[in-house]
Parts: structure tokens; C-alpha cells; sequence
């Protein structure tokens, strides 16, 4: 087993490269299938079956957690929003055990956005698979100078936890803010 993390950067450049070459095939050979499209730009980048490079990858995954916890940061602090109901807390287990991040679904996502925007997270992929890697996240709190959030998840289980925080936004906070604002 290997820490992932350090290979995020490798993960979300060829991510996003072959979503500007698919962007680019799509205006300039319509006709042309996503797999061609796949193959085409695996040989341009010149990764073989051999590299690891799948689409479903933990930097797609980390670029989505970005996009969805970090950067709406005002989103998740307001307190008029209808509620967050995260259905997918099952999927995390709590190694070192923060109350109010374990009763309040607000504080575990201010906790878990930290770790991410700091960070503070591993991920360890097994050399066999690509579908059971672990990633786990932590809260550093400067203040009391200790760890004192730390949650581990499968891979599946915190596509689940984004898969249902992308549904809030799409379902819940903008319709929200198009009917308010």
C-alpha cells in the first residue's frame, strides 16, 4: 500500500487534460466515441494500460471535494439554509471522536472542509485494486494544539458523502438562491 496523496497533482493533471482533449474532440471530430477519444489521448500522454490512469481517479475525487466544501466556504456557514441531512454519515468512521461533529452535520462539514483545505488528509490506495483505497481526514485545532476530528472513509463511501452534498447544491441551495435572491 502506498500514500496516495502525493499523487494527487499527477492525477489531476491528467484528469483535466483529457477533459480539454475531449472538450477539443467534441467541437472538432463530433463524431468521434468517448473511447477513441480515451485511447487517443492515453497515447498522446503516452500512459499505457500499466501508468494507473483511470478517469475515476482520488484526484477527480479531491477536485469534486474542492468544488463543493472549500470553495463555496459561505455557503456552509449560513444558518438559513434548509438542512443538510447527510444521509451518508454512515460511511464515515469516527477514529478520533468530535462530539458536535458526530451530532451536528455542521460541524463535520466545516471539520472535513478543513482537512481538506488544509490538507489534512491520506489516502492509501492498495497496489491491487483501485476501488478499495482509504481515505482519511483530520482537524488539526491550533488552539488546543491537537488532532481533534479525525474520520476515515472508502473511496466508494466518500463518492457517496459528495454525491450527496452535490445533490443538496443542485437540488436544495440553488433553487434556494433563485428563489430568494
Amino acid at each position: 500500500m502506498r500514500n496516495d496523496v502525493n499523487n494527487l497533482p499527477h492525477w489531476v493533471w491528467y484528469t483535466a487534460m483529457f477533459l480539454y482533449c475531449a472538450d477539443r474532440a467534441r467541437m472538432e471530430t463530433p463524431t468521434k466515441s468517448i473511447d477513441e477519444v480515451y485511447k487517443d489521448f492515453l497515447q498522446d500522454q503516452r500512459l499505457d494500460k500499466n501508468s494507473g490512469f483511470q478517469l475515476r481517479n482520488q484526484g477527480t475525487s479531491m477536485m469534486l471535494a474542492y468544488g463543493l466544501l472549500v470553495l463555496p466556504r459561505a455557503i456552509w456557514d449560513r444558518d438559513d439554509l434548509p438542512v443538510f441531512e447527510f444521509s451518508t454519515k454512515t460511511e464515515f468512521n469516527f477514529i478520533v471522536a468530535d462530539f458536535h461533529a458526530q451530532t451536528q452535520h455542521s460541524q463535520f462539514i466545516r471539520c472535513i472542509r478543513n482537512s481538506i483545505s488544509h490538507a489534512n488528509l491520506n489516502i492509501i490506495a492498495p497496489a491491487d485494486t483501485h476501488q478499495r483505497d482509504t481515505f482519511t481526514f483530520w482537524n488539526y485545532n491550533p488552539r488546543k494544539q491537537c488532532v481533534d476530528f479525525k474520520v476515515l472513509s472508502s473511496w466508494k463511501g466518500f463518492l457517496s458523502f459528495l454525491g450527496e452534498v452535490a445533490k443538496y447544491y443542485i437540488n436544495t441551495v440553488k433553487p434556494f438562491f433563485e428563489s430568494c435572491c
